[in-house]
């Protein structure tokens, strides 16, 4: 099951791994993975929050699955998660390296041999925690018993070794490989594949001035922030967008579609299959899983038809909430009564009242607050029940919209229960197609309110609530807060107004002291 699983997630960006049976060059493999996901986050890696992660490592058959997650709120992304990958990178350099290296004396041999004993060294130094609390396969002891070994004065010696004209290879190579080269064989000859899985963020503060490497926040360049074009300067220059005129331009549409902001399911996993295993995939909960294969069905394929729906939901109904988030503060609004919605009739009043000939719209608009303000308007109020006269169509139809709007703010048509029941509809291909009996079903029902809720306890949630009990918990933090202060709806669009020029065109990019353009 847990093959399946781990085959499910290689087909998303956010799982970055090596595998030495598909392919001989893991670094290539490894490397190209970590850029593409630290480039779709859209911030330089300076920049984000750290990020829990897992860890998964596959030698002789056995899988481990070791779940990593930040101790302190201080930690970055830079101080936390950059020895993650690099442990992982060090790993695939290692196999690379014994598989690459032979007895032939040419220079490429010699660079690549002190470039490695020199990273070697260094990280040796810098994960040496890090290896201690996650190495499972004697990484640790091979580093130890290197560390007295590769010292400065060796790699100066060996530096020196290599310039000399009269500089002996063979007997060279023979030393290396019994001191070096057939210990790393034994160490890494066993790893099938090693990799790091990160989740989306999704239990945050979306008005918080935070970046993360994978976070559900379509407000991520929205809010209102003064350092925000040093930092979209900052990934364009350190990254080196469009310095390379054999590329296509990478523009800045393209760059604010970001996996977090819209929906990319065939892409990105923002359902966490491990969580889904911690709960559903256990030996005393299994019946869905063991019906599936007595149907004579193929199990892979309804793994995979699960999980793709799964992840579409987990998306949908995170975003689903943080609308729900989002008009709640607009309104200014508490959940233990059923509203007042004159501030978001006064910001309609105050945007109209600079548009020309919108008297009759503002009139209604007025009309409006007076009702919410006396709490006549109700759920089921019509305009007729209201007392609203209105002969011309245009603003008859103006009027219907705005008070479907704010009966549907104020309605428990967008309740948490409401949200689950809609996405537990979105199921009903899946059963059909598979001929799922009511307690499968049931299951399926089950882990789509564990996504609405983030897998908390169901009994401490309040189901009438528009939102679960932890994004409630940001809603009671942020209530007071002037969202159209601290949020701009319209900065992408601007942005793109007043910067395209600037962004989109070819420009050497900066690599040490020097400016470099590709052709």
């Amino acid at each position: 099951m847990e093959e399946i699983v781990l085959k499910w997630l290689k087909t998303k960006r956010n799982y970055i791994y090596f595998n030495t049976q598909e392919s001989s060059k893991v670094l290539e493999q490894f490397s190209g993975r970590i850029s593409e996901l630290l480039f779709s986050s859209r911030m330089h890696f300076e920049e984000l929050e750290a990020s829990e992660s897992y860890i998964i490592q596959k030698r002789n058959n056995l899988l481990t699955i070791d779940y990593d997650v930040p101790t302190h709120h201080k930690q970055t992304y830079k101080s936390y998660n950059i020895d993650r990958n690099e442990y992982i990178y060090d790993k695939a350099m290692m196999h690379q390296f014994v598989h690459t290296i032979d007895e032939k004396n040419i220079p490429q041999n010699k660079s690549i041999i002190f470039s490695f004993l020199k990273e070697i060294k260094h990280r040796h130094d810098v994960l040496n925690k890090f290896i201690e609390k996650h190495d499972k396969f004697s990484y640790k002891n091979f580093f130890d018993d290197f560390k007295a070994s590769i010292t400065d004065e060796l790699l100066e010696s060996i530096y020196e070794q290599f310039m000399r004209s009269d500089f002996d290879y063979k007997s060279f190579y023979e030393d290396f490989k019994l001191r070096y080269l057939d210990r790393m064989q034994s160490a890494v000859s066993h790893i099938e594949e090693l990799g790091i899985f990160y989740p989306f963020k999704m239990n945050h503060d979306i008005f918080a001035k935070k970046h993360y490497l994978l976070e559900i926040n379509h407000l991520k360049f929205l809010k209102k922030d003064a350092t925000l074009m040093h930092k979209i300067n900052k990934f364009h220059d350190k990254y080196g967008v469009n310095c390379d005129k054999s590329k296509p331009l990478f523009s800045l549409e393209a760059y604010f579609a970001h996996p977090g902001g819209m929906l990319v399911p065939q892409i990105f996993a923002y359902f966490d299959p491990f969580k889904y295993k911690e709960k559903y995939m256990q030996p005393d909960n299994m019946y869905l899983f063991e019906f599936v294969k007595r149907s004579d069905h193929n199990l892979e394929e309804f793994i995979f038809t699960l999980f793709d729906l799964l992840n579409m939901i987990q998306y949908s109904v995170i975003r689903f909430q943080h609308e729900n988030l989002i008009d709640m503060i607009i309104t200014n609004r508490s959940l233990d009564r059923i509203c007042t919605l004159e501030e978001l009739i006064e910001k309609q009043i105050k945007q109209l009242s600079t548009v020309p000939e919108s008297d009759l719209e503002i009139e209604v608009l007025n009309f409006f607050h007076q009702k919410c303000k006396n709490k006549e308007l109700t759920m089921f109020s019509t305009i007729d029940d209201l007392g609203l006269e209105i002969n011309v169509e245009p603003i008859k139809s103006f009027a219907q919209i705005m008070l479907i709007k704010l009966q549907t703010i104020l309605g428990k048509e967008s309740s948490l229960e409401h949200i689950i029941t809609i996405y537990q509809n979105s199921a009903a291909n899946l059963i059909q197609k598979y001929h799922l009996n009511k307690k499968c079903q049931t299951i399926i029902f089950n882990t789509i309110t564990d996504l609405c809720t983030f897998y908390n306890d169901k009994q401490k949630e309040k189901f009438s609530r528009r939102l679960n009990s932890t994004l409630y918990d940001v809603y009671t933090q942020r209530q007071k807060l002037d969202l159209y202060n601290e949020v701009n709806f319209n900065f992408v669009d601007e942005f793109i107004g007043q910067n395209k020029e600037k962004f989109e065109t070819y420009k050497p990019c900066k690599i040490g002291n020097k400016y470099l353009m590709y052709f």
